[in-house]
């Protein structure tokens, strides 16, 4: 099972484009293991099901903490993925 968020952006003239944020699936060979990754970072949590507070891994690209400003960038990027994750996927965690 996949669950992708779509998210429609407009651009000029009303044309529509879909625009895939975040994709979550099933980590392979790990029982009740779920990664989500932010397509536009590539910022990515693993964790285990029911357990994300106990289980959450993180990870980034090398190149993407040498061209953020400051940390607290690569934290909010963390918060956002977190909220929506809560918000459209909270049986997982």
């Amino acid at each position: 099972m996949e669950a992708i968020r779509l998210t429609l952006y407009k651009r000029a003239r009303c044309n529509y484009y879909l625009i895939v944020k975040y994709v979550i699936s099933r980590v392979p060979g790990v029982e009740n293991a779920w990664h989500c990754i932010d397509r536009a970072t590539g910022v990515s949590v693993t964790w285990v099901e029911g357990k994300f507070n106990d289980t959450q891994s993180v990870a980034w690209p090398d190149d993407l903490v040498g061209s953020l400003e400051s940390p607290a960038q690569l934290a909010r990027v963390m918060r956002l993925m977190a909220d929506w994750l809560f918000e459209n996927h909270s049986e997982l965690l």
